[in-house]
């Protein structure tokens, strides 16, 4: 087993424990100089505050209309040119994939009829196990004890009333809300899942007491006839056969193959059609940026990208869920599309900067009137907007309405800073006044202090 470790990792036996003999080298040289390690609370203290900084923000949303000019062709060729890589298309594979999943042969799977019974069977066990009851229990010490407590009920005193007799109170008698597998005594477990909706029960001689017992149905799950639930059984049943075949489908497939079958040839033998995927790229996407769904294993594309074109590779498996046969059948290498091809993607993308450019413009010149002196409320007015505000934000909690970005320019600036944060569109702008928030003092023995004391020693 060592010497087959060794060979898959390309080694030999002296590569081996030249390796071993060179870390324990250096470890015999670092671990007295790290494992005293102290951590400077003053350090400790500015980690502290940097992620429990807190602030105020007041906002308003700038939107500037979309009236940008419509581009020459002269300047779409300028930014074409001058930045090939933002239009460049990502290398895109083909490839040939077999799945040998439970779902792909469980329709020629059989199902008798005894099986589909028995299946039945076991679902209803399963939902009856799945009902839930709040069940309550009052024990006594003596069989007459329960017996005269269960004639007082029948003669109209309630069980919470013999409870109340005892000096329990309900907490003390409840077993809470419990499936029947959750009652560990077995008599008390059928009693109470025997009795009607909220009824008590007559005496039950439980494991340790004789006890009365109260129960009412939380969850219920109603028994359906076997025929409605046809489809769904016959289903499950064959998923379980079809898992129970694919050790016998994998070896028939790897015969042929062994045998010199093409993949699609060893796919026939086991009645699994082969998939063609692609022109696909890394990312999934096909060249108009839809989502390509590749069957199979989870790394069944990536695994693509790392194999040449018609090179037979093992199977990636996925235990009970099958095995991925794949083959590249092509590679289109990455590549920038002539300007004429890709011409309106390059006018989006012109578009799309200049009013990203005109956005930080009209953001910068209304920071700066905020600096100056100019109330937010003044400006958020002139441009026919309200303004909001948000308390109690910190660096690493972005909300739906103040996302990282928002974040990142706010602890920017200083605690009564102005400034202003672009959305991904470039098209929109949050226009910004920090306040400070008074924090509490720092803490060395405070728990975060603790964790972060010990994260910077290890």
């Amino acid at each position: 087993n060592f010497r087959q470790l060794l060979r898959r990792n390309g080694l030999s036996e002296q590569e081996f424990f030249a390796i071993e003999r060179q870390s324990m080298t250096r470890q015999v040289i670092a671990q007295p100089l790290t494992t005293q390690a102290v951590v400077p609370d003053t350090l400790v203290e500015l980690i502290w505050k940097h992620r429990t900084e807190q602030r105020d923000a007041t906002y308003f949303e700038l939107t500037l209309p979309d009236d940008a000019k419509q581009p020459s062709d002269a300047d779409l060729k300028t930014l074409y040119d001058g930045n090939p890589d933002a239009f460049r298309e990502p290398e895109r594979r083909t490839i040939a994939v077999v799945a040998l999943t439970p779902g792909a042969i469980m329709s020629g799977v059989d199902v008798s009829e005894d099986e589909l019974k028995r299946q039945y069977e076991a679902t209803q066990k399963q939902l009856a196990s799945s009902e839930t009851r709040t069940v309550l229990q009052i024990p006594f010490s003596t069989e007459a004890d329960a017996e005269a407590a269960a004639a007082k009920i029948k003669a109209g005193a309630s069980f919470e009333d013999i409870a109340k007799e005892q000096g329990k109170t309900e907490a003390d008698i409840s077993l809470g809300t419990v499936a029947k597998s959750a009652i560990p005594d077995p008599a008390v477990a059928e009693a109470a899942f025997a009795l009607a909706d909220g009824a008590v029960s007559e005496p039950v001689n439980g494991r340790f007491s004789t006890v009365l017992l109260k129960a009412t149905i939380v969850g219920k799950n109603t028994a359906r006839p076997l025929d409605d639930m046809r489809d769904e059984l016959m289903a499950a049943v064959r998923i379980v056969k079809a898992r129970g075949q694919l050790l016998d489908l994998h070896d028939k497939f790897e015969d042929a193959r062994a045998s010199g079958a093409s993949l699609a040839e060893a796919a026939s033998e086991i009645g699994i059609k082969v998939a063609t995927v692609g022109p696909v790229a890394l990312d999934g996407t096909d060249k108009t940026g839809k989502a390509v769904i590749v069957p199979g294993h989870a790394s069944t594309l990536a695994t693509a990208f790392t194999t040449e074109i018609g090179l037979e590779i093992s199977p990636l498996t996925d235990g009970d869920d099958g095995f991925t046969w794949l083959e590249t059948l092509d590679i289109s290498e990455s590549s920038v599309p002539p300007f004429n091809e890709i011409k309106n993607k390059v006018a989006e993308r012109w578009k799309s900067r200049e009013a990203a450019s005109a956005t930080r413009n009209k953001a910068e010149e209304l920071v700066a009137k905020l600096k100056s002196g100019t109330p937010i409320a003044d400006l958020a007015s002139a441009e026919a907007v309200g303004i909001t505000t948000v308390t109690g934000l910190r660096r690493n909690e972005a909300r739906t309405d103040f996302s990282t970005a928002d974040l990142a320019a706010l602890f920017s600036v200083a605690e009564d800073g102005k400034t202003f944060s672009i959305a991904n569109d470039g098209r929109s702008a949050k226009i910004i006044a920090s306040t400070p928030v008074l924090g509490t003092g720092f803490n060395p023995d405070s728990e975060e202090a603790k964790a972060i004391r010990q994260a910077l020693e290890t």
